[in-house]
């Protein structure tokens, strides 16, 4: 990649509302030529969106959903990814090439929801099915995109527990939170006219919003596949869980890591890592060398096609 475009991607993933002036500033390119290359960026599908990461605390659900295909078509396929992304509960879900062929992330005000969705994805597919599992998500480190930067770099972390105490929220900073969810780089004006106000105002709730962490986190995703790179979601269960802090601090420290959840179910947690393909096998042997004594099994999972990317707040 051309060192200009991966010095805005690093500006980008430090602060994704950074203007064009900003980025300039730290890039040593004038703002118009800023302003030229992330559309350029945008265009080619390098940047493929700005979004962010709502607050989740008890009010809310996380379960992550594995499934191993037996006898999916291509027809059936399509017809199990259109249900699985038209259903509201639903806010991720790739396929997946490894042990498990499909994963979902599902987010719930009420587990009746979940329920009700896994009843009727059970009665329409649940034939095709060789074997399923279901855990609960209690909490989650979000980290920056080491791997945009040349040599060791420290982690910048986000902490996201999903058990903290339920937050409530007025409709108009939901409103605000839904564009932010959708476009993290709105401006202030823009997000005035959607939701009725002035931009000082959106201005001073926004400045609300991120001081009591209503916003977890603002992002910018990128196409890892332009960049020569691979997304794996490596899932872990440990045989000795008093080494979990451990193992999620070895893997924040790496440059390949970008997020990590912990679960209750049949794995105890997953990382999530791009890194390029060649590299595999390496961070799988330096991780079975430093922690094979306290794990019971784990399962790289590369993900093939992410179908769906909607984080809602209610």
């Amino acid at each position: 990649m051309n060192k200009k475009d991966l010095k805005i991607l690093q500006a980008l993933d430090a602060d994704v509302r950074s203007s064009f002036s900003a980025i300039g500033r730290k890039t040593r390119l004038s703002k118009e030529v800023v302003q030229y290359r992330i559309k350029q960026l945008e265009k080619n599908n390098t940047i493929t969106e700005y979004w962010a990461i709502p607050r989740i605390d008890s009010g809310s659900t996380v379960y992550k959903v594995l499934i191993k295909n037996k006898s999916l078509g291509l027809k059936k396929k399509e017809e199990l990814v259109s249900f699985l992304t038209s259903q509201p509960s639903v806010a991720w879900m790739a396929s997946v090439e490894g042990s498990w062929d499909f994963i979902i992330t599902s987010v719930v005000n009420e587990d009746a929801s979940f329920s009700k969705m896994m009843i009727e994805l059970q009665n329409k597919f649940g034939t095709h099915f060789k074997d399923k599992q279901i855990m609960k998500t209690v909490s989650a480190v979000d980290i920056n995109e080491k791997y945009l930067y040349d040599g060791q770099i420290d982690p910048i972390t986000t902490e996201l527990n999903f058990l903290d105490e339920e937050v409530e929220i007025d409709d108009t900073d939901k409103e605000i939170i839904s564009v932010l969810l959708t476009n993290s780089r709105s401006s202030f004006a823009e997000i005035g006219k959607k939701v009725g106000l002035t931009a000082e105002s959106i201005s001073y709730r926004f400045k609300k919003i991120m001081k009591n962490k209503l916003i977890s986190k603002l992002k910018v995703r990128i196409n890892h596949d332009v960049l020569g790179l691979a997304y794996y979601h490596l899932f872990i269960s440990l045989s000795d869980y008093g080494k979990k802090q451990a193992v999620s601090n070895y893997f924040t420290q790496l440059p390949s890591c970008v997020f990590i959840m912990n679960h209750i179910g049949v794995y105890d947690m997953h990382v999530e890592l791009v890194m390029p393909i060649k590299d595999v096998h390496n961070i799988l042997l330096q991780f079975a060398e430093m922690f094979g004594d306290s794990l019971s099994s784990y399962e790289l999972l590369k993900i093939q096609e992410e179908h769906q990317i909607r984080v809602s707040i209610d």
